[in-house]
């Protein structure tokens, strides 16, 4: 090793963060160094309250980062979060403040002032995060939204970091628009790389004391059309009536200002589709084409064909989540008698392949099976249970390409690896949730794939062509052996399960227990490590 390799050893090993790394390393062009760091988990969400709601401006604002810490002032939670490692900071690119209180019955003028105060103290904590982009500001009771606080912070917060904003509420607008111009007021003037806003319609809302509601609707989308390729999420509950009316409202009108929406809804596909004959109504068809995500079970036979209709019709369509009724096989084969002719009749089910082009990320669901030791039909529905997860797998469109989750998959043969890999010849990222029996030579069936997520530890091959391997461990129930104590996992043990090495790793302690270790050949990816971690998990 020459003197220079040793000297950016040192300087590396010296960092004590991960930014200064990406300096030190931007500096040389070698690009085979050992760096392995340990940093303590950081909660990013914090649950905020004022001390005493009835004098706003002679009280303390009182607020933790963790669910089962008690409140503290906000002069002592600066302290603490200063005395923090800044490499601490650095993953994180979500961050999250519940408000507590019930400001409902303050006057304007307090609440103005109540948002001032918390904004400074949001400002103060987005400016500890460096790589934070996501902002969400929610609240804890139901009149909160009506009193407009939320909306009054975002008018006074300022960064250039935050590109996603959310949780705005329809009222919420509405009784602004009452008092205030969205243009005037500019509340994401703030924010100038802001790029999505995520907007909710709650259900059984009374919209009878307030007027002029199509007005503010066109106010607030007029103020929202005029930020730069900006795209509006509208989450509504599609049992109610009006949530969805005013979401097609909002809908229609935004479309004549060319504003980018989509629809982030709770539709019942099963039921809806059941109960209309299997046909879209009008209502429903409006939504169709705006509808990017979904999540449909199957819990019988003939919700298959509700899922058939869904991947060819769902033209946008981004992202799905599948749940499949683990008895399905056991009450195919039980009707049919022979496997051959159970399988005969899924492949008849599934005698098509959607062709969505947008359809990227797909979790599926397949639950974990279970059948008497002294069951005859065992081995039967085994078999079957394999053959029809690799039926579902295959009606997926060759469009999946950023992740394919899969949950509950029992006894997964190496011939779905295969077929995955033929399947999707973009896919970058599989992540693995309870998952018991994977092939160990499973993801050499699958060229393209980047990134790797195991929900807990399994002993599973990892290709020389991936960049990226994480190993959660965010909750219990999830993942097995319970022995995640730091100290007994040395790196040489997940080396040992991989079947292969990596010079990067990042290692997140959470009470003396890891919360997830990162390998990665690049260490660049680490900027990319937190959204991973979380469309995965």
């Amino acid at each position: 090793m020459s003197s220079e390799s040793i000297q950016i050893k040192d300087l590396i090993n010296d960092c004590d963060t991960l930014s200064n790394i990406t300096k030190l390393l931007s500096k040389t062009n070698l690009n085979d160094y050992e760096i392995h760091k340990k940093f303590d988990y950081l909660s990013s969400c914090f649950d905020i309250q004022i001390s005493n709601i009835e004098d706003i401006r002679n009280s303390d604002i009182l607020c933790n980062n963790m669910y089962d810490n008690e409140k503290v002032s906000i002069n002592d939670m600066k302290t603490i979060l200063s005395d923090q490692p800044k490499i601490n900071f650095e993953i994180n690119n979500f961050i999250s403040f519940s408000i507590e209180d019930d400001t409902e019955k303050l006057s304007d003028d307090d609440k103005i002032y109540l948002a001032s105060k918390y904004s400074s103290f949001f400002q103060f904590i987005i400016d500890q995060f460096p790589n934070v982009n996501e902002l969400n500001i929610s609240n804890g009771f139901d009149n909160i939204s009506s009193s407009c606080l939320i909306l009054h912070i975002y008018e006074k917060l300022k960064s250039t970091k935050i590109k996603k904003a959310g949780s705005i509420f329809f009222d919420e607008i509405l009784k602004y628009a009452e008092k205030y111009n969205f243009s005037k007021h500019g509340i994401f003037d703030g924010l100038p790389k802001l790029h999505e806003i995520y907007l909710y319609i709650r259900s059984n809302t009374n919209y009878n004391n307030l007027s002029n509601i199509n007005g503010s609707i066109k106010d607030f989308l007029g103020y929202i059309a005029k930020i730069k390729d900006v795209r509006l999420i509208i989450g509504f509950e599609c049992a109610d009536n009006d949530s969805l009316e005013n979401a097609l409202i909002m809908l229609n009108y935004g479309k004549t200002l060319n504003l980018n929406i989509q629809m982030d809804h709770d539709l019942d596909w099963n039921k809806y589709l059941k109960e209309n004959n299997y046909n879209l109504s009008e209502g429903r068809i409006n939504i169709k084409d705006e509808t990017k995500s979904l999540m449909v079970s199957i819990d019988e036979i003939n919700d298959f064909k509700v899922l058939k209709i869904l991947l060819n019709s769902l033209e946008n369509l981004q992202y799905i989540v599948i749940y499949v009724e683990n008895s399905l096989p056991k009450v195919i084969l039980d009707k049919y008698k022979s496997l051959d002719d159970a399988k005969l009749y899924l492949k008849e089910l599934f005698n098509y392949r959607s062709c969505l082009k947008n359809l990227t990320n797909a979790r599926i669901s397949f639950g974990k099976y279970y059948t008497p030791p002294d069951d005859s039909n065992g081995e039967n529905i085994k078999h079957l249970y394999n053959f029809m997860m690799e039926c579902i797998i295959s009606i997926l469109p060759s469009s999946i390409s950023k992740l394919l989750y899969l949950m509950e998959a029992e006894n997964m043969t190496l011939e779905i690896f295969e077929k995955i890999g033929i399947l999707f010849p973009s896919l970058t990222t599989i992540s693995f949730l309870l998952c018991y029996n994977i092939p160990e030579n499973a993801l050499y069936k699958i060229p393209s794939l980047r990134n790797v997520a195991f929900n807990g530890e399994r002993k599973v091959n990892i290709p020389p062509w991936i960049e990226t391997v994480v190993f959660l461990y965010f909750d219990s129930d999830f993942y097995y052996p319970d022995d995640v104590v730091s100290d007994n996992k040395n790196n040489e043990h997940y080396f040992n399960l991989m079947n292969n090495r990596f010079n990067v790793s990042l290692r997140c302690i959470k009470e003396n227990d890891i919360y997830y270790i990162a390998f990665l050949k690049n260490f660049e990816k680490w900027k990319d490590l937190d959204n991973l971690m979380r469309i995965c998990y």
